[in-house]
């Protein structure tokens, strides 16, 4: 027996908090901290174990309730420790895939420094003026979003509409 549609994933994990040079550095905190716990150095290595648990291991994401129109936005700190927030989403009538930019600096002591950039899809939902945007989830690679919003649109019962800069600053003209 083979499944012709594939389910529509209703729980997705946005990744890390914070920036992958803190990520990077949270680790290295490990290390130093298992060092100072292996010294002797019992309350100095905790705190600073737990200091590099948080920037190494907090990540976020959302729960979709279609039953009871709701999406749940949670942060799990330390990567165990869950603390949600719910919204009704039946105040955003539409879900789009909006194309968007993440770009981290990173500095040294010296004059030189860095740009991390990448480049995401992320699915959000849109009132009916377009005016408010709440981000769900963001992916990689444009038709896989595009996929994934049309399956949430028809599972939460929302319309998908197909994201026009000019469409959207018409709405907002009255046009």
């Amino acid at each position: 027996m083979e499944i012709l549609d594939k389910p529509v994933d209703l729980h997705y994990k946005n990744g890390k908090v914070f920036p992958p040079n803190a990520v990077f550095m949270g680790y290295m905190f490990i290390l130093v901290a298992l060092f100072i716990l292996y010294m002797g150095f019992l309350t100095v290595g905790i705190i600073t174990l737990l200091i590099a648990l948080f920037l190494s291991f907090t990540t976020y994401g959302i729960e979709i309730h279609p039953e009871t129109s709701t999406i749940s936005e949670y942060t799990s700190y330390l990567g165990f420790i869950k603390i949600k927030k719910t919204f009704d989403y039946r105040k955003y009538p539409i879900l789009t895939v909006v194309p968007t930019k993440h770009s981290y600096a990173m500095y040294t002591r010296s004059a030189m420094s860095g740009s991390y950039t990448n480049y995401y899809h992320s699915i959000c939902l849109l009132n009916k003026n377009y005016r408010n945007k709440r981000d769900l989830v963001k992916f990689e690679q444009k038709d896989q979003s595009i996929e994934i919003a049309k399956g949430l649109a028809h599972r939460m019962n929302l319309e998908y509409f197909d994201y026009d800069p000019m469409v959207i600053r018409e709405k907002m003209l009255g046009r």
